[in-house]
């Protein structure tokens, strides 16, 4: 009662953690957020006067102007604004650990799924220990049945 199944054979090994690859993603998601809005804040105002007075204020605390288009619709003035250096430190080390957790997840999953590939071909390779050892065994039973028949009768003679 053999099956035919394809033997699992597991290939190469999970990568390691590597400082180099985390840093160049890091730096990549740095670019990222340093070249898009994600470094802005959108500084609103439903008046000219409250929209004017709230640029000034957020240009005191270090906000920047950028080259967004901004909006000036009546009752829903706004405009991009960077943020301060040291805001955007802060939201680049978030990036850094969020990034890193991402790598790690990455790495753990793959890792894990190397070890279940060798479980199932290690549990494979004893299933089909097992029934090769059966199909032997039956096989060697036969040959000791047949053989004991064989000694129960005489050859058939057949005269010419």
């Amino acid at each position: 009662m053999t099956t035919t199944t394809a033997k699992l054979v597991i290939t190469g090994a999970p990568r390691k953690f590597d400082q180099v690859e985390l840093s160049k993603r890091q730096q990549q998601y740095r670019n990222m957020y340093q070249q898009t809005s994600k470094s802005c804040v959108t500084v609103r105002g439903s008046h000219p006067k409250e929209f004017y007075q709230s640029l000034i204020d957020h240009g005191a605390l270090g906000y920047t102007l950028t080259d967004y288009p901004g909006s000036n619709e009546p009752m829903n003035y706004s405009l991009l604004m960077r943020k301060p250096e040291l805001l955007q430190e802060e939201d680049l080390i978030t990036i850094d650990s969020e990034v890193k957790d991402k790598y790690v997840q990455e790495l753990q999953a793959e890792y894990d799924d190397y070890k279940e590939q060798l479980t199932k071909q290690l549990l494979q390779k004893e299933q089909l220990k097992k029934e090769k050892a059966e199909a032997d065994a039956q096989a060697k039973l036969f040959a000791k049945v047949k053989a004991e028949v064989e000694g129960c009768y005489v050859p058939l003679v057949i005269p010419d």
